[in-house]
Protein backbone atom coordinates (compact mmCIF):
# COMPACT_ATOMS: atom_id res chain seq x y z
CA UNK A 1 0.00 0.00 0.00
CA UNK A 2 1.61 3.22 -1.11
CA UNK A 3 1.41 6.28 1.11
CA UNK A 4 2.39 9.04 -1.33
CA UNK A 5 -0.01 11.89 -0.61
CA UNK A 6 1.75 14.80 1.07
CA UNK A 7 -1.25 15.27 3.38
CA UNK A 8 -0.26 12.00 5.14
CA UNK A 9 3.40 12.90 5.66
CA UNK A 10 3.36 14.30 9.18
CA UNK A 11 4.19 13.13 12.71
CA UNK A 12 0.55 12.39 13.62
CA UNK A 13 -0.03 9.95 10.77
CA UNK A 14 -2.29 7.03 11.78
CA UNK A 15 -3.93 4.11 10.01
CA UNK A 16 -6.63 1.59 10.78
CA UNK A 17 -7.44 -1.91 9.53
CA UNK A 18 -11.03 -3.09 9.16
CA UNK A 19 -12.28 -6.64 8.73
CA UNK A 20 -15.70 -7.43 7.25
CA UNK A 21 -17.18 -10.68 8.50
CA UNK A 22 -18.25 -13.36 6.06
CA UNK A 23 -20.94 -14.50 8.51
CA UNK A 24 -19.25 -17.87 9.02
CA UNK A 25 -18.43 -17.34 12.69
CA UNK A 26 -15.07 -18.62 13.91
CA UNK A 27 -13.59 -18.74 10.40
CA UNK A 28 -13.22 -14.94 10.48
CA UNK A 29 -10.75 -14.79 13.39
CA UNK A 30 -7.41 -13.22 12.58
CA UNK A 31 -4.51 -11.50 14.32
CA UNK A 32 -2.48 -8.57 12.96
CA UNK A 33 1.09 -9.58 13.75
CA UNK A 34 3.46 -7.04 12.16
CA UNK A 35 3.21 -3.79 10.23
CA UNK A 36 6.27 -2.46 8.34
CA UNK A 37 6.44 1.11 7.04
CA UNK A 38 9.47 1.59 4.76
CA UNK A 39 10.69 4.69 2.96
CA UNK A 40 11.26 4.72 -0.81
CA UNK A 41 10.20 1.14 -1.53
CA UNK A 42 8.41 0.01 -4.67
CA UNK A 43 5.16 -1.79 -3.73
CA UNK A 44 5.53 -5.57 -3.93
CA UNK A 45 3.98 -8.69 -2.43
CA UNK A 46 7.50 -10.00 -1.70
CA UNK A 47 10.45 -8.51 0.19
CA UNK A 48 13.75 -9.72 1.56
CA UNK A 49 12.49 -11.39 4.71
CA UNK A 50 12.50 -14.94 6.05
CA UNK A 51 10.93 -15.61 9.42
CA UNK A 52 8.70 -17.64 11.71
CA UNK A 53 4.98 -17.62 11.02
CA UNK A 54 3.49 -19.14 14.20
CA UNK A 55 4.59 -19.76 17.82
CA UNK A 56 6.08 -23.11 18.72
CA UNK A 57 5.41 -25.28 21.76
CA UNK A 58 6.98 -24.97 25.19
CA UNK A 59 9.07 -27.66 26.84
CA UNK A 60 6.17 -29.67 28.32
CA UNK A 61 4.76 -32.69 26.53
CA UNK A 62 1.14 -32.40 27.71
CA UNK A 63 0.62 -29.03 29.39
CA UNK A 64 1.56 -25.40 28.83
CA UNK A 65 2.12 -24.94 32.60
CA UNK A 66 2.20 -27.22 35.61
CA UNK A 67 2.83 -27.07 39.39
CA UNK A 68 6.47 -27.14 40.44
CA UNK A 69 5.87 -30.04 42.87
CA UNK A 70 4.54 -32.15 40.02
CA UNK A 71 7.24 -31.04 37.58
CA UNK A 72 10.18 -31.81 39.86
CA UNK A 73 8.90 -35.35 40.33
CA UNK A 74 10.33 -37.39 37.44
CA UNK A 75 11.04 -34.16 35.55
CA UNK A 76 12.30 -35.62 32.29
CA UNK A 77 9.11 -37.64 31.80
CA UNK A 78 7.19 -34.36 31.34
CA UNK A 79 9.48 -33.00 28.61
CA UNK A 80 8.59 -32.69 24.95
CA UNK A 81 11.00 -34.05 22.33
CA UNK A 82 9.15 -32.91 19.18
CA UNK A 83 8.63 -29.26 18.23
CA UNK A 84 6.70 -27.89 15.26
CA UNK A 85 8.00 -24.80 13.44
CA UNK A 86 6.35 -22.85 10.65
CA UNK A 87 8.61 -20.77 8.37
CA UNK A 88 7.53 -18.20 5.79
CA UNK A 89 9.59 -16.99 2.85
CA UNK A 90 8.77 -13.43 1.74
CA UNK A 91 11.56 -13.41 -0.86
CA UNK A 92 10.82 -13.45 -4.58
CA UNK A 93 13.17 -16.45 -4.92
CA UNK A 94 13.50 -19.73 -3.07
CA UNK A 95 15.50 -19.69 0.16
CA UNK A 96 17.29 -22.64 1.72
CA UNK A 97 17.99 -23.58 5.31
CA UNK A 98 21.07 -25.61 6.04
CA UNK A 99 24.77 -25.62 6.74
CA UNK A 100 25.58 -23.65 3.60
CA UNK A 101 22.68 -21.21 3.80
CA UNK A 102 20.57 -19.99 6.74
CA UNK A 103 21.89 -21.14 10.11
CA UNK A 104 19.17 -22.46 12.46
CA UNK A 105 19.56 -22.61 16.24
CA UNK A 106 17.65 -23.79 19.32
CA UNK A 107 18.38 -23.12 23.00
CA UNK A 108 16.58 -23.42 26.36
CA UNK A 109 17.25 -21.31 29.47
CA UNK A 110 15.68 -21.22 32.93
CA UNK A 111 15.23 -17.53 33.69
CA UNK A 112 14.74 -17.51 37.49
CA UNK A 113 17.97 -19.37 38.22
CA UNK A 114 19.89 -18.22 35.15
CA UNK A 115 20.80 -21.81 34.27
CA UNK A 116 21.14 -23.00 30.70
CA UNK A 117 19.26 -26.23 29.99
CA UNK A 118 20.14 -26.59 26.30
CA UNK A 119 23.07 -24.73 24.77
CA UNK A 120 22.51 -23.25 21.28
CA UNK A 121 22.46 -26.29 19.01
CA UNK A 122 23.05 -25.72 15.31
CA UNK A 123 20.93 -27.00 12.45
CA UNK A 124 17.87 -27.76 14.53
CA UNK A 125 15.93 -28.84 11.44
CA UNK A 126 16.32 -32.44 10.39
CA UNK A 127 16.63 -31.54 6.69
CA UNK A 128 19.91 -29.64 6.62
CA UNK A 129 19.44 -28.26 3.14
CA UNK A 130 15.80 -27.83 2.17
CA UNK A 131 14.38 -24.94 0.15
CA UNK A 132 11.24 -22.88 0.66
CA UNK A 133 9.64 -21.45 -2.46
CA UNK A 134 8.89 -17.72 -2.66
CA UNK A 135 5.80 -16.45 -0.81
CA UNK A 136 5.36 -19.91 0.74
CA UNK A 137 4.97 -21.54 4.17
CA UNK A 138 6.89 -24.64 5.22
CA UNK A 139 6.10 -26.57 8.41
CA UNK A 140 9.06 -28.41 9.92
CA UNK A 141 9.12 -31.00 12.73
CA UNK A 142 12.17 -30.70 14.98
CA UNK A 143 13.24 -33.77 16.92
CA UNK A 144 15.28 -32.58 19.89
CA UNK A 145 15.61 -34.69 23.04
CA UNK A 146 17.11 -33.07 26.13
CA UNK A 147 17.31 -33.72 29.86
CA UNK A 148 16.97 -31.35 32.79
CA UNK A 149 19.67 -32.31 35.26
CA UNK A 150 20.00 -29.03 37.16
CA UNK A 151 18.84 -28.68 40.75
CA UNK A 152 16.15 -26.08 41.38
CA UNK A 153 15.81 -26.52 45.14
CA UNK A 154 14.63 -23.39 46.89
CA UNK A 155 12.65 -22.02 43.93
CA UNK A 156 8.88 -21.60 44.21
CA UNK A 157 8.48 -21.08 40.46
CA UNK A 158 10.50 -21.60 37.29
CA UNK A 159 10.38 -20.07 33.81
CA UNK A 160 11.82 -22.03 30.90
CA UNK A 161 12.39 -19.99 27.76
CA UNK A 162 12.82 -21.86 24.48
CA UNK A 163 14.32 -19.86 21.60
CA UNK A 164 14.36 -20.84 17.93
CA UNK A 165 16.22 -18.65 15.44
CA UNK A 166 17.40 -18.52 11.85
CA UNK A 167 20.04 -16.14 10.52
CA UNK A 168 18.28 -13.81 8.08
CA UNK A 169 19.80 -12.38 4.94
CA UNK A 170 20.77 -8.85 5.92
CA UNK A 171 19.75 -6.00 3.66
CA UNK A 172 20.62 -2.38 4.34
CA UNK A 173 17.49 -1.26 2.48
CA UNK A 174 15.20 -3.39 4.67
CA UNK A 175 15.88 -2.52 8.32
CA UNK A 176 14.13 -4.50 11.03
CA UNK A 177 14.39 -7.95 9.49
CA UNK A 178 16.69 -9.13 12.28
CA UNK A 179 13.76 -8.68 14.69
CA UNK A 180 11.74 -11.26 12.75
CA UNK A 181 14.19 -14.16 12.74
CA UNK A 182 13.38 -15.76 16.09
CA UNK A 183 10.52 -16.90 18.30
CA UNK A 184 10.53 -17.41 22.05
CA UNK A 185 8.16 -19.54 24.06
CA UNK A 186 8.03 -19.46 27.87
CA UNK A 187 6.80 -22.34 30.02
CA UNK A 188 5.78 -21.41 33.55
CA UNK A 189 6.25 -23.93 36.35
CA UNK A 190 4.34 -22.54 39.33
CA UNK A 191 1.27 -23.77 41.26
CA UNK A 192 -1.29 -24.60 38.53
CA UNK A 193 -1.86 -26.78 35.47
CA UNK A 194 -2.80 -25.26 32.10
CA UNK A 195 -3.43 -26.48 28.57
CA UNK A 196 -3.93 -22.96 27.16
CA UNK A 197 -1.52 -20.13 26.33
CA UNK A 198 -3.48 -17.49 28.26
CA UNK A 199 -5.29 -15.99 25.26
CA UNK A 200 -8.84 -16.89 24.22
CA UNK A 201 -9.75 -16.94 20.54
CA UNK A 202 -13.38 -17.94 21.11
CA UNK A 203 -15.72 -18.87 23.96
CA UNK A 204 -17.17 -22.29 24.76
CA UNK A 205 -20.56 -22.70 26.48
CA UNK A 206 -22.38 -25.38 28.47
CA UNK A 207 -25.70 -24.60 26.80
CA UNK A 208 -28.86 -25.11 28.82
CA UNK A 209 -29.47 -25.81 32.49
CA UNK A 210 -27.83 -29.06 33.66
CA UNK A 211 -25.15 -29.19 30.94
CA UNK A 212 -21.63 -29.87 32.26
CA UNK A 213 -18.15 -29.32 30.80
CA UNK A 214 -15.12 -30.98 32.43
CA UNK A 215 -11.36 -31.01 31.74
CA UNK A 216 -9.03 -33.85 32.74
CA UNK A 217 -5.68 -33.48 34.56
CA UNK A 218 -3.32 -35.97 36.22
CA UNK A 219 -0.99 -35.91 39.21
CA UNK A 220 2.49 -37.39 39.35
CA UNK A 221 2.79 -37.19 43.13
CA UNK A 222 0.11 -36.73 45.80
CA UNK A 223 -1.12 -33.15 45.98
CA UNK A 224 -4.05 -30.96 47.04
CA UNK A 225 -6.44 -29.03 44.81
CA UNK A 226 -7.33 -25.75 46.52
CA UNK A 227 -8.74 -23.42 43.84
CA UNK A 228 -9.91 -23.24 40.23
CA UNK A 229 -9.21 -20.43 37.79
CA UNK A 230 -11.59 -19.66 34.91
CA UNK A 231 -11.32 -17.19 32.06
CA UNK A 232 -14.71 -15.65 31.32
CA UNK A 233 -14.49 -14.17 27.85
CA UNK A 234 -16.52 -11.22 26.58
CA UNK A 235 -17.98 -13.32 23.78
CA UNK A 236 -21.58 -12.13 23.84
CA UNK A 237 -23.77 -10.37 26.38
CA UNK A 238 -22.85 -9.64 29.97
CA UNK A 239 -23.58 -12.90 31.84
CA UNK A 240 -22.40 -11.82 35.30
CA UNK A 241 -25.93 -12.37 36.69
CA UNK A 242 -26.10 -16.00 35.54
CA UNK A 243 -25.34 -18.92 37.83
CA UNK A 244 -23.09 -21.95 37.56
CA UNK A 245 -21.93 -24.79 39.80
CA UNK A 246 -18.19 -25.40 40.05
CA UNK A 247 -17.31 -29.11 40.22
CA UNK A 248 -14.40 -31.48 40.90
CA UNK A 249 -14.33 -35.21 40.11
CA UNK A 250 -11.60 -37.56 41.29
CA UNK A 251 -10.65 -40.73 39.40
CA UNK A 252 -13.53 -40.82 36.93
CA UNK A 253 -16.37 -38.70 35.61
CA UNK A 254 -18.68 -41.64 36.29
CA UNK A 255 -18.26 -41.06 40.03
CA UNK A 256 -20.03 -38.36 42.03
CA UNK A 257 -18.26 -34.98 42.29
CA UNK A 258 -16.05 -34.70 45.37
CA UNK A 259 -16.66 -30.96 45.45
CA UNK A 260 -19.52 -28.74 44.27
CA UNK A 261 -19.39 -24.95 44.60
CA UNK A 262 -23.06 -24.05 44.31
CA UNK A 263 -24.77 -21.13 42.60
CA UNK A 264 -21.68 -19.09 41.75
CA UNK A 265 -21.61 -16.09 39.44
CA UNK A 266 -19.06 -15.24 36.73
CA UNK A 267 -16.77 -12.30 37.37
CA UNK A 268 -15.08 -10.50 34.48
CA UNK A 269 -11.49 -9.67 35.39
CA UNK A 270 -11.57 -6.49 33.30
CA UNK A 271 -13.82 -5.04 36.02
CA UNK A 272 -10.75 -5.12 38.29
CA UNK A 273 -7.80 -4.64 35.92
CA UNK A 274 -7.01 -3.35 32.44
CA UNK A 275 -7.00 -6.72 30.69
CA UNK A 276 -9.29 -8.96 28.67
CA UNK A 277 -7.18 -12.09 29.23
CA UNK A 278 -7.21 -12.56 33.01
CA UNK A 279 -8.52 -15.45 35.09
CA UNK A 280 -11.03 -15.40 37.94
CA UNK A 281 -10.00 -17.53 40.91
CA UNK A 282 -12.55 -19.50 42.97
CA UNK A 283 -11.31 -21.15 46.15
CA UNK A 284 -12.80 -24.54 46.94
CA UNK A 285 -15.05 -23.53 49.80
CA UNK A 286 -18.53 -24.09 51.13
CA UNK A 287 -20.78 -21.61 49.35
CA UNK A 288 -22.51 -20.13 52.40
CA UNK A 289 -20.14 -20.66 55.34
CA UNK A 290 -16.99 -20.08 53.21
CA UNK A 291 -15.34 -23.02 54.96
CA UNK A 292 -12.33 -24.07 52.85
CA UNK A 293 -12.76 -27.53 51.32
CA UNK A 294 -9.47 -28.50 49.62
CA UNK A 295 -9.52 -31.78 47.70
CA UNK A 296 -6.61 -34.22 48.27
CA UNK A 297 -5.54 -36.19 45.20
CA UNK A 298 -3.33 -39.28 45.30
CA UNK A 299 -0.25 -39.79 43.12
CA UNK A 300 -0.80 -40.96 39.53
CA UNK A 301 -4.50 -40.07 39.70
CA UNK A 302 -6.75 -38.48 37.11
CA UNK A 303 -8.98 -35.65 38.27
CA UNK A 304 -11.44 -33.40 36.47
CA UNK A 305 -12.54 -29.82 37.01
CA UNK A 306 -15.48 -28.16 35.32
CA UNK A 307 -18.75 -26.32 35.62
CA UNK A 308 -22.47 -26.87 35.27
CA UNK A 309 -24.71 -24.24 33.69
CA UNK A 310 -27.49 -23.52 36.20
CA UNK A 311 -29.38 -20.68 34.53
CA UNK A 312 -31.56 -22.09 31.75
CA UNK A 313 -29.74 -20.29 28.92
CA UNK A 314 -28.74 -21.56 25.49
CA UNK A 315 -27.61 -18.84 23.09
CA UNK A 316 -26.44 -16.69 26.01
CA UNK A 317 -25.06 -19.39 28.31
CA UNK A 318 -21.88 -18.51 30.23
CA UNK A 319 -18.94 -18.42 27.78
CA UNK A 320 -15.54 -19.64 28.98
CA UNK A 321 -12.37 -18.94 27.01
CA UNK A 322 -11.28 -21.51 24.42
CA UNK A 323 -7.74 -21.45 23.00
CA UNK A 324 -7.88 -22.83 19.44
CA UNK A 325 -4.11 -22.48 18.89
CA UNK A 326 -3.37 -25.51 21.10
CA UNK A 327 -3.47 -28.84 19.30
CA UNK A 328 -3.95 -32.35 20.64
CA UNK A 329 -5.87 -31.67 23.89
CA UNK A 330 -9.39 -32.53 22.71
CA UNK A 331 -9.22 -35.99 24.38
CA UNK A 332 -9.03 -34.22 27.76
CA UNK A 333 -12.22 -32.15 27.22
CA UNK A 334 -15.66 -33.65 27.99
CA UNK A 335 -19.28 -32.53 28.06
CA UNK A 336 -22.55 -34.02 29.33
CA UNK A 337 -26.17 -32.95 29.38
CA UNK A 338 -27.10 -35.29 32.24
CA UNK A 339 -23.80 -35.83 34.14
CA UNK A 340 -24.02 -39.53 33.31
CA UNK A 341 -23.22 -39.84 29.61
CA UNK A 342 -19.94 -38.02 29.04
CA UNK A 343 -18.60 -37.38 25.54
CA UNK A 344 -15.12 -36.11 24.51
CA UNK A 345 -15.02 -32.95 22.43
CA UNK A 346 -14.97 -33.72 18.69
CA UNK A 347 -11.40 -32.99 17.58
CA UNK A 348 -12.50 -32.01 14.07
CA UNK A 349 -14.69 -29.10 15.22
CA UNK A 350 -13.62 -28.35 18.81
CA UNK A 351 -9.86 -28.80 18.85
CA UNK A 352 -8.40 -26.56 21.51
CA UNK A 353 -7.96 -25.90 25.22
CA UNK A 354 -10.75 -24.94 27.64
CA UNK A 355 -9.38 -22.09 29.75
CA UNK A 356 -10.02 -23.56 33.20
CA UNK A 357 -7.03 -24.27 35.46
CA UNK A 358 -6.59 -26.20 38.75
CA UNK A 359 -4.48 -24.49 41.44
CA UNK A 360 -2.55 -27.01 43.52
CA UNK A 361 -0.92 -27.02 46.93
CA UNK A 362 -1.75 -23.44 47.92
CA UNK A 363 -3.47 -23.02 51.27
CA UNK A 364 -4.21 -19.32 50.81
CA UNK A 365 -5.33 -19.13 47.19
CA UNK A 366 -6.53 -15.59 46.45
CA UNK A 367 -10.25 -15.45 45.79
CA UNK A 368 -11.24 -12.98 43.08
CA UNK A 369 -14.13 -10.83 44.22
CA UNK A 370 -15.55 -7.38 43.75
CA UNK A 371 -18.36 -5.56 45.50
CA UNK A 372 -20.92 -3.99 43.18
CA UNK A 373 -22.75 -0.95 44.57
CA UNK A 374 -26.48 -1.34 45.03
CA UNK A 375 -28.60 1.62 44.13
CA UNK A 376 -31.63 0.13 45.83
CA UNK A 377 -31.25 -2.00 48.95
CA UNK A 378 -33.52 -5.07 49.05
CA UNK A 379 -33.40 -7.30 52.12
CA UNK A 380 -34.14 -11.03 52.04
CA UNK A 381 -34.69 -12.66 55.47
CA UNK A 382 -34.50 -15.00 57.27
CA UNK A 383 -31.93 -16.96 55.29
CA UNK A 384 -31.73 -19.89 56.01
CA UNK A 385 -35.45 -20.30 56.58
CA UNK A 386 -37.89 -23.08 57.44
CA UNK A 387 -40.23 -21.81 54.73
CA UNK A 388 -41.40 -18.30 55.66
CA UNK A 389 -39.57 -15.60 53.75
CA UNK A 390 -39.64 -11.80 53.86
CA UNK A 391 -38.54 -9.55 51.02
CA UNK A 392 -38.24 -6.00 52.24
CA UNK A 393 -37.83 -3.02 49.92
CA UNK A 394 -38.73 0.46 51.07
CA UNK A 395 -39.23 1.81 47.53
CA UNK A 396 -41.71 -0.76 46.25
CA UNK A 397 -44.68 1.59 46.06
CA UNK A 398 -46.77 1.10 42.92
CA UNK A 399 -44.37 -1.64 41.84
CA UNK A 400 -45.60 -4.57 39.78
CA UNK A 401 -43.08 -7.34 40.38
CA UNK A 402 -42.75 -11.11 40.15
CA UNK A 403 -40.97 -13.59 42.38
CA UNK A 404 -39.55 -16.75 40.76
CA UNK A 405 -37.88 -19.58 42.69
CA UNK A 406 -35.42 -21.98 41.01
CA UNK A 407 -33.82 -25.16 42.34
CA UNK A 408 -30.09 -25.83 42.04
CA UNK A 409 -30.56 -27.41 38.59
CA UNK A 410 -32.14 -24.19 37.32
CA UNK A 411 -35.71 -25.54 37.21
CA UNK A 412 -38.44 -23.08 38.21
CA UNK A 413 -40.30 -24.57 41.21
CA UNK A 414 -42.48 -21.61 42.18
CA UNK A 415 -43.64 -18.28 40.74
CA UNK A 416 -45.97 -15.61 42.10
CA UNK A 417 -46.73 -11.90 41.94
CA UNK A 418 -45.09 -9.83 44.64
CA UNK A 419 -48.12 -8.52 46.48
CA UNK A 420 -46.76 -8.50 50.02
CA UNK A 421 -43.42 -8.68 51.79
CA UNK A 422 -44.19 -12.16 53.16
CA UNK A 423 -43.81 -15.25 50.96
CA UNK A 424 -44.59 -18.81 52.06
CA UNK A 425 -42.25 -21.49 50.67
CA UNK A 426 -42.73 -24.18 53.30
CA UNK A 427 -44.09 -26.60 50.69
CA UNK A 428 -40.65 -26.85 49.05
CA UNK A 429 -38.21 -29.61 50.10
CA UNK A 430 -35.17 -28.59 52.13
CA UNK A 431 -32.29 -27.52 49.93
CA UNK A 432 -30.63 -24.65 48.10
CA UNK A 433 -32.67 -22.37 45.85
CA UNK A 434 -32.39 -19.17 43.87
CA UNK A 435 -34.80 -16.25 44.42
CA UNK A 436 -35.32 -14.09 41.33
CA UNK A 437 -37.25 -10.79 41.66
CA UNK A 438 -38.06 -8.84 38.47
CA UNK A 439 -40.27 -5.89 37.58
CA UNK A 440 -42.92 -5.63 34.86
CA UNK A 441 -40.24 -4.81 32.26
CA UNK A 442 -38.26 -7.97 33.19
CA UNK A 443 -35.51 -5.91 34.83
CA UNK A 444 -33.77 -7.98 37.51
CA UNK A 445 -34.19 -6.37 40.92
CA UNK A 446 -32.85 -9.19 43.09
CA UNK A 447 -31.10 -12.52 42.51
CA UNK A 448 -30.08 -14.27 45.71
CA UNK A 449 -29.37 -17.77 47.06
CA UNK A 450 -31.80 -19.16 49.60
CA UNK A 451 -31.45 -22.13 51.94
CA UNK A 452 -34.64 -23.89 53.09
CA UNK A 453 -33.94 -25.94 56.21
CA UNK A 454 -35.69 -29.17 57.22
CA UNK A 455 -38.74 -28.55 59.41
Amino acid sequence: IQINDLSFLHADFQFRFRNTSSGKGNEDLWHLDMVRLINNQIPSTTFRDFGFQYPSQGILKRYTAMPIRQFLSNTNSHLRSTFTLSFYNHFDVGVGIGSAKLLSLMEINELNSGQQVLAPSQYLVSQLDFNIDPDTTKIVTVEKEFDITQSFNGFDALQFETTFSVAPVEDQNNPGLLDNNFIRQRTLIDDYYAYDDGTAEIGIQAEGSGTNIAVQYRTTVADTLTAIQIHFTRARNDVSDQLFNLKVWRGSLQSDPVFVGELLKPLYVDELADTLQGFTTYRLQQTFTEELLPVPIDADTDFFIGWEQVSNEFDDAIPVGFDITIDGVSPYNFFSTDETNWTPFPSATLNGAVMIRPVMGVNNAIYTSVSKPQTEKINLYPNPTAGELNIKWNNKENLSAQVDVFDIQGKMVHSQDWQSDNIQLGFLPAGIYLIHLSDADSNVLLREKLIIQPK
